[in-house]
């Protein structure tokens, strides 16, 4: 015979264990409702935030596009983004850090947001100087990085603040 001791049953947190009434030192427990509990456990595993955010300031300098692609690539193994989708995101994120360093030439910070199965990068500058998009020119050395950000995201703009701008892309995973 067992018997429950000091355990509610309308509490779906609390293991249930099966105690035999004439045993005072036990050398194995048995979980009576083991499975109900560990499914709960699951269920709330996945139920992650709707939204995510994780940002980093990268320097005026040349190596601030790679910090801005190693920051982004944990976030994508942190919240097990896509390849496709990390790739596209590493583009993004560089060319906007690139701009920000070679027109704004001011430290800049890259805020990640992952909400609704949508990635939006974010690059904040110390600049108000306005970015130009112009025409895609594939002979051309430079002046890639927007129209190319164009293409590849689902869309993108230029948030203005007092003391600088961010630009931003959204992508989805196709």
């Amino acid at each position: 015979m067992a018997t429950e001791k000091n355990v509610r049953s309308d509490d779906p947190g609390r293991v249930v264990v099966d105690v035999p009434d004439n045993v005072s030192l036990l050398p194995r427990v048995h979980c009576a409702h083991f499975y109900p509990v560990a499914e709960a456990g699951v269920r709330h595993v996945d139920d992650r935030p709707a939204r995510v955010t994780r940002d980093c300031t990268v320097p005026a300098d040349p190596s601030a596009s790679a910090a801005a692609r190693r920051f982004l690539q944990q976030a994508a193994a942190d919240w097990d983004l896509s390849p496709d989708l990390t790739e596209i995101a590493q583009l993004v994120v560089s060319e906007l850090v690139s701009n920000a360093v070679e027109h704004a030439g001011t430290s800049s910070t890259v805020v990640l947001e992952l909400s609704d199965g949508e990635l939006t990068v974010r690059v904040r500058d110390s600049s108000t100087v306005q970015p130009v998009a112009r025409p895609l020119d594939m002979v051309s050395f430079r002046g890639r990085g927007l129209p190319l950000i164009d293409r590849v995201s689902e869309r993108w703009g230029i948030e203005n603040h007092s003391d600088g701008k961010t630009v931003w892309a959204t992508l989805s995973d196709v």
